[in-house]
Formats: structure tokens, sequence, C-alpha cells
């Protein structure tokens, strides 16, 4: 039975090294095999002639990696879908009212399709105005053509008061700039 505990010799047969071998790299230093290794040096003459035996080197130690060491992966948000933000329309509506797997994705479907209808035909609109940029014109007159007419109106009535108020909650934090006084023909006259 072969051990697979053996050590390292060199010609003369003094230990140079306790540690242990696997059983192929042993029976490959017996016959004289073994050229390279992987992770060792290769056999070959000393600047004095000996024969050097050969020389592995040390394993790395595995590195533990834990969960709190690991970088965490920004996943990119999912915008195909508006549950979140249904959800939230339904409880600022009616707080009373609850939703249904199948009805919300019934609304999400809704959702995504008119939002899709309306960008193709804005970007549409777009294109025969020459432009590649779509503007808020082209969005309005995309969901009043979409939509029936006074429902039509009303989302757009409600779209601008949305953009108002999301302006107005972006600047919020931000003082306004001094107005500058105006000159006018008056004022320096009575400056003079």
């Amino acid at each position: 039975m072969a051990t697979t505990d053996t050590t390292e010799t060199n010609t003369t047969g003094a230990d140079t090294q306790s540690e242990p071998m696997s059983p192929a790299k042993a029976a490959a230093a017996k016959k004289g095999k073994g050229k390279t290794a992987a992770r060792g040096r290769p056999k070959g003459k000393s600047a004095a002639g000996k024969k050097k035996a050969f020389v592995s080197a040390k394993p790395k130690p595995a590195k533990l990696v834990s969960a709190i060491d690991k970088p965490k992966r920004h996943r990119k948000k999912n915008y195909e879908r508006f549950d979140r933000f249904i959800y939230k329309v339904l409880k600022t509506t009616a707080r009373d009212m609850r939703i249904s797997k199948r009805g919300m994705t019934t609304m999400n479907g809704f959702t995504l399709d008119m939002s899709d209808r309306i960008s193709r035909l804005a970007g549409d609109l777009a294109f025969k105005r020459g432009t590649r940029t779509m503007s808020a014109n082209d969005v309005e007159t995309a969901v009043k053509m979409i939509l029936p007419s006074e429902l039509g109106q009303l989302a757009v009535a409600e779209g601008k008061r949305a953009c108002m108020q999301y302006a107005k909650s972006m600047n919020a934090g931000k003082e306004p700039a001094p107005k500058k006084p105006r000159a006018s023909s008056k004022g320096k006259a009575k400056a003079e």
C-alpha cells in the first residue's frame, strides 16, 4: 500500500522539505520524471554541477470570502412593471380599496400598452417634424390623438400639473437666484 505522506529528497537523500506530496508527484519524483510542475521550478543543474531536486512552491492558503466582503452588484431597475406605482395611486385615491393579482396584471398591461402607443406616435410626430428629439408638444399631441376627446384633455391637464409639481419639488431645495433690479429711464433721471 502506497503512502500519501512522502517527502521530497535531493540526490544525496537528505530531507529538504517536510511538506506532504500527492501520490502522483511522489511517483514522478521517484522515476526522475516530472521536469516541470504547475507551480514549481523545473529540475536542473546548479552552479556547482549537482542536480537539484524538484522544488514545489508553497500553495497559497484559500481565501475565505464572506457575504460582507463581496461587493454588491447593482441590479438595473426593471421599469417593465408599474405595480408599485399603480398601488401608490390606488392608496392615494381610495385607501380602503384593494386590488387582486389578476387586476394588477391587467392594469400593468394596460399601462404598458398605453405608454408604448403614446411613445411610438410621439416619435413619429417628431420624425415628421424633422427632428430626432421628442418634445412636450409631440407627447401632448399623441395623447390627444390616442385618447377620446374629453379624456385626452383631462390627461394632458393632469400631465402638465404633475410635471409642474415635479419641477417645483426639484427646485425646493435650491434658493432662487436674486433678481437684478431693472434699470429704467425714470430711475436714471431721478438719480442725476
